[in-house]
C-alpha cells in the first residue's frame, strides 16, 4: 500500500510504516528528513510532554530546520484543533509533520494533513469517503500506546452535536515511527490503565468477529499483569504490541461501548480510553455469554472469568479512573438521553454483536455509574 503526493508538478510515493525505530529517534529524524527533501515540518507536540526529554531532544534537534510548533491545544482533541493547526501549516508553509504524543495527537496531524492537502469542503471529510487522496510526510512519536501510530483511523470532537466523527483513510498510516520507552514510564497509571483496558477491548471485539488474534491476547495478558504490577521490562514489548494493533484494527461496526465512549467523551471531554475503561467489565457481562467470557479469561492466561472481572474494576478504581467520572455525573445524567440514544447506535447492522436499546444502555449507565 502507498499513496502519492502531486506537489509542484512533482510525484512523492510514501509508503506507510516504511520505517519503524525502536532507537535513535531524533537520529532517524533528522535522517529521514534530509533523504525526503523536507525542511520546514509542523511539530504538532503534545503540551503534556512539552517538557519531557525526549521531546526537548527533538526540538533541540531541529535547530537548523525552518520547523513550527502547534502545540497547547486542548484534549480530546476538536475541530477548531484541526482548523487552527491547519492554520499554522499553511502560513508557515510547510511540507512535512512530526506528531509527538499520545494517540489524539497522532490523530490530530493526521486530519491537519488531511485538510491542509486537499481541496475539500471540512463537511465533505464526514460524508464522502472518496474524499481527500493524501497527507504529507507523517513521523509519528508515541508518547503512549493504543495502535493510532499504525492505524488508518483519526478521531476528533465536533461540537455540533456534540458527537466523536471517525474518520478513516488507508494513508493515514505514518511514513515513519520512532518509540522511545521513556514515555511510557512517566504516564499516569489511569493512563496506562486506560489504554490497556482499551486495547483489550479492541480484541475481544476483534475476536468476536472471528480475527485470529489468540496469540495477541495470550501477549497482552501477560504484559498486562507485568505492568499492573509496575513492572516496567514490558514497556518496549507495549510499544511493538501498540504497533501491531493499530495494524489491524477498525472501528466500523463495533459493539455499543464504542459508541458509547465516544458519545461520552463529546459530552464530558473525558478521554475515550478512559470511558472504555469505566465500562469494560459491564460491557463484557453484557455483551459475553459464560463460556465466552470463560474462553477470553483463558486466552488471556487469566486464572478465571471472575478474576478478570474483578481485576478490570480494581485496576479502574486504583487508577483514580472512577473519580473523573465522579466530576462529571451531572453532566452525563443532564444527557444521559442523547448519550445513550448516539450510543445504542454503533451496534445496529452489525449481527456479530448484540444490540442494545437506548433505555437499557441508560440503565448500565446507571449501574457502572451508580448513580
Amino acid at each position: 500500500m502507498s499513496f502519492f503526493l502531486e506537489l509542484d508538478n512533482q510525484m512523492e510515493t510514501f509508503s506507510p510504516l516504511s520505517g519503524v525505530f525502536h532507537d535513535r529517534t531524533t537520529e532517524n529524524l533528522l535522517r529521514v528528513l534530509k533523504e525526503t527533501g523536507k525542511e520546514r515540518p509542523l511539530v504538532v507536540l503534545d503540551a503534556q510532554v512539552f517538557d519531557d526529554e525526549p521531546s526537548q531532544d527533538i526540538i533541540n534537534a531541529l535547530k537548523d530546520l525552518e520547523y513550527a510548533t502547534y502545540t497547547g491545544y486542548p484534549l480530546p482533541v476538536s475541530l477548531d484543533e484541526v482548523k487552527a493547526g491547519t492554520a499554522q501549516f499553511m502560513q508557515n508553509d510547510c511540507d512535512s509533520l512530526i506528531a509527538i504524543g499520545g494517540g489524539s495527537t497522532i490523530d490530530l496531524a493526521k486530519l491537519i494533513g488531511l485538510l491542509a492537502y486537499n481541496n475539500y469542503p471540512w463537511s465533505e471529510f464526514f460524508y464522502n469517503p472518496q474524499a481527500g487522496r493524501r497527507i504529507p510526510l507523517l513521523f509519528a512519536v508515541p508518547s503512549s500506546f493504543g495502535g493510532s501510530e499504525s492505524s488508518t483511523e483519526a478521531f476528533v470532537v465536533d461540537f455540533s452535536g456534540p458527537l466523536v466523527r471517525d474518520i478513516s483513510r488507508d494513508y493515514f498510516v505514518p511514513a515513519f515511527v520512532a518509540y522511545d520507552w521513556r514515555y511510557i514510564t512517566t504516564l499516569p497509571k489511569k493512563v496506562v490503565v486506560a489504554n490497556l483496558l482499551a486495547m483489550l477491548l479492541s480484541l475481544v471485539e476483534l475476536y468476536l468477529r472471528g480475527n485470529d488474534v489468540e496469540e495477541m491476547m495470550l501477549r497482552l495478558g501477560v504484559m498486562s499483569k507485568a505492568v499492573l504490577d509496575e513492572n516496567q521490562d514490558y514497556y518496549p514489548e507495549l510499544q511493538r504490541f501498540s504497533l501491531d494493533l493499530g495494524k489491524i484494527y477498525r472501528t466500523s461496526g463495533y459493539g455499543f461501548l464504542s459508541g458509547l465512549s465516544q458519545s461520552i467523551t463529546a459530552f464530558t471531554e473525558i478521554p475515550c480510553n478512559q470511558v472504555k475503561a469505566m465500562f469494560l467489565s459491564a460491557y463484557l457481562r453484557y455483551e459475553l455469554g459464560h463460556s465466552e467470557l470463560s474462553d477470553v479469561a483463558t486466552l488471556l492466561n487469566w486464572p478465571s472469568d471472575k478474576d478478570l472481572l474483578h481485576d478490570i474494576d480494581r485496576a479502574v478504581r486504583g487508577s483514580g479512573i472512577r473519580e473523573d467520572f465522579d466530576r462529571v455525573k451531572t453532566i452525563i445524567q443532564e444527557k444521559e438521553l442523547e448519550i445513550a440514544g448516539q450510543g445504542s447506535l454503533s451496534a445496529e447492522g452489525d449481527e456479530d454483536f448484540k444490540g442494545i436499546s437506548p433505555n437499557a444502555l441508560r440503565q448500565l449507565m446507571k449501574e457502572v455509574l451508580d448513580y
